[in-house]
C-alpha cells in the first residue's frame, strides 16, 4: 500500500520506472481521490485476509485469489468526456474526473463486474 501511495504521486516518467521495480496496486484516480481509493483497497485487503484469501500484485496488475480462482481487480474514478475546439480549430476531447469511484473485477464482458459510488447506496467504503 505504501509503495502505491509513493509511486502514484510521481510524474508519469518516474512512475513508469517506479512501477517496474515496485508493486503498485491497480489504482486509477485523480490526486484528490487517491486517499479514498487507497482506503478502499486497504479495506478490501483486510477483508480478504480475514476470510483467508490473497491479494497478489504482479506485472502491473492486481489479483484476488479466492478458493484457488484468480480475479483481476482495480479501483478507478469515473470520467466525463468534454468536447471542445482546440487552438487550431479542430474538435477535440478531454476527460475530466467526476469524483465517483468504482471497484472493478476485470475480464471479458461476461465476467467483468463493477461496483461504484451511488446516491442511494452511498460510497464504496460503506
Amino acid at each position: 500500500m505504501l509503495s502505491t501511495k509513493e509511486g502514484v504521486n510521481k510524474v508519469w516518467e518516474q512512475r513508469a520506472a517506479y512501477f517496474d521495480q515496485s508493486k503498485l496496486l491497480a489504482v486509477y484516480v485523480s490526486p484528490e481521490m487517491l486517499p479514498r481509493a487507497l482506503n478502499i483497497m486497504d479495506l478490501l485487503l483486510k477483508g480478504l485476509r480475514f476470510k483467508g484469501h490473497q491479494l497478489i500484485v504482479e506485472q502491473r496488475q492486481t489479483y484476488v485469489v479466492v478458493s484457488g480462482e484468480r480475479f483481476e481487480i482495480s479501483v478507478g474514478e469515473k470520467n466525463r468526456r468534454v468536447e471542445f475546439i482546440d487552438n487550431y480549430g479542430h474538435p477535440s476531447r478531454d476527460l475530466h474526473p467526476t469524483g465517483v469511484l468504482y471497484l472493478k473485477r476485470e475480464g471479458r464482458s461476461t465476467r467483468a463486474k463493477e461496483w461504484k459510488d451511488g446516491a442511494k447506496k452511498g460510497t464504496l467504503e460503506q
